[in-house]
């Protein structure tokens, strides 16, 4: 914190206590912390004539983000009336995407909320550290967030079965599409695949090499709108403490006569067969649970978090009927009914052309895509 904003907070603070305005002054604010109270009292003097008028911790982050205009609106109403004419993010991103005059008032309220949950600043900021080769692709996904449509583009039909190279019923499509959550001692853990959440996995429990601004790997973020990428989150009180990539693919034991399947001309009189190809025996549908990032708890609170990531990853592979496989980091916090063993897990084909794994070296470009890696892992026995 700046020497300036804290005198201003101090000055605030002396006052009355951070909780006592956060009950008198805020308490009207849904979902507001006391972080972000903290800096309400610091820019008082620029947005308390709009503090009346929020009534959420979206309005309170949106004045924030804005506190040079303040002084032209007189409620949040007006401020996002007019935030698409003046967010300099939403501008450039717009702009670059060329959006039909039609496309913003047919989507307007949809990219209102956009805007106001900072989704303008998030997209063209990871849009400007992309390759010029990757931009287009990542737009399509914020036209779709844009469009309400995300969850489309993200199963597009086909699209599942093709990463992964296996075939699929579809029981198991429906079933992988469907988000499960859990809830225990005030620890909720649960599945997320929308923009925000895949968007802040690399910022949330804490900075990591996939943040979207400055990750070492951030072009990779892209990979994770695939269809067989989901990302578990766990939240405490309100707080995001952890969260894991859990990943639909296929795998097999390690063998050293397995072969991979020959690529060929297909069977004419019998299309949908040649589509889906030989199944090898030796290769089962695999969910697997990458390693936990969790911070900000005690080392009880770490073992419950990791513990319900795998009760959570137990009970969608039961209902999709695959081999669960863990990252050796649940080690200890898995159980008896896991066995350490070596396996091979099927680097999945992605959209993105290069994608993160965490328990296999790291990032994986495009030509070892479609290729088997192998590790240590803990394997589910049935």
């Amino acid at each position: 914190m700046r020497k300036p904003d804290a005198a201003v907070l101090a000055q605030r603070l002396d006052q009355k206590p951070l909780y006592d305005w956060l009950q008198d002054d805020f308490g009207h604010i849904k979902d507001l912390t006391a972080s972000d109270g903290v800096k309400l009292l610091i820019h008082m003097d620029q947005l308390c004539h709009l503090v009346f008028s929020m009534t959420d911790r979206k309005d309170a982050m949106l004045a924030l983000r804005n506190l040079d205009i303040l002084d032209q609106f007189s409620c949040m109403d007006d401020l996002k009336k007019n935030v698409a004419q003046m967010d300099q993010d939403w501008c450039s991103l717009s702009e670059t995407m060329k959006l039909s005059r039609e496309f913003l008032e047919l989507f307007e309220e949809n990219i209102l909320s956009f805007i106001c949950e900072n989704g303008a600043a998030i997209a063209e900021t990871y849009r400007k550290n992309l390759d010029s080769s990757k931009q287009d692709a990542f737009l399509c996904v914020v036209k779709a967030e844009l469009m309400g449509q995300l969850d489309e583009l993200k199963y597009f039909e086909g699209d599942l079965q093709q990463e992964i190279d296996f075939p699929l019923t579809h029981q198991v499509k429906t079933g992988w599409k469907r988000n499960l959550t859990m809830e225990r001692n005030g620890l909720a853990v649960g599945e997320y695949d929308d923009f925000f959440s895949t968007m802040l996995l690399g910022v949330h429990p804490y900075s990591t090499c996939l943040d979207y601004s400055s990750g070492a790997y951030r072009e990779c973020l892209l990979s994770s709108f695939d269809s067989n990428k989901k990302i578990l989150y766990a939240t405490l009180e309100g707080r995001i403490v952890g969260r894991a990539f859990l990943r639909l693919t296929k795998g097999r034991m390690k063998g050293p006569d397995e072969t991979e399947p020959q690529f060929t001309f297909v069977d004419l009189e019998d299309v949908e067969a040649s589509r889906q190809g030989p199944v090898s025996k030796h290769e089962f549908l695999t969910l697997f649970l990458e390693r936990p990032y969790i911070s900000r708890v005690n080392s009880e609170m770490k073992n419950q978090i990791m513990q319900s990531f795998v009760g959570l990853a137990l009970r969608k592979s039961e209902e999709l009927d695959t081999v669960l496989v863990l990252s050796m980091d649940y080690h200890g916090s898995c159980g008896a009914s896991f066995a350490q063993t070596k396996f091979d897990i099927y680097i999945s084909r992605s959209k993105a052309g290069m994608q993160y794994l965490d328990s296999l070296d790291g990032s994986a470009t495009a030509t070892k895509e479609g290729s088997y890696g192998t590790n240590t892992f803990l394997i589910h026995k049935d």
